[in-house]
């Protein structure tokens, strides 16, 4: 790779990584709520000719934890990559507790 693509790469690489001053901050609640959050939107479904259907979808489910590591604060601080990565990982992933569930998708017609 030439001078100019490693630059331009690299340029392009540090915009899609977010200062902290541009994550969005979770205000109440903390990241189980996030996470929790998350996983309900991998699950959320949208109905198709009263069928319901899988809505968003990756095989890669880490890239969920790089989002969420890369756009949201805990209180002003950041979220590790690392702890977010067990909720999302291909092996066993950890459970996610009821009651940091504080929200559900659900799909209307």
């Amino acid at each position: 790779m030439n001078l100019k693509n490693r630059l331009k790469s690299s340029k392009e690489k540090s915009r899609l990584n977010s200062l902290d001053h541009h994550k969005i901050n979770i205000l109440n609640g903390d990241k189980l709520n996030l996470i929790a959050l998350f996983d309900e939107f991998m699950k959320a479904k949208i109905i198709i000719n009263g069928k319901a259907e899988t809505f968003l979808g990756t095989n890669a489910h880490i890239t969920w934890a790089k989002i969420i590591s890369n756009h949201f604060l805990e209180h002003d601080k950041p979220i590790p990559f690392g702890t977010v990565e067990n909720y999302f990982c291909d092996g066993k992933p950890t459970d996610i507790d009821n009651s940091d569930r504080k929200f559900k998708i659900i799909p209307i017609e």
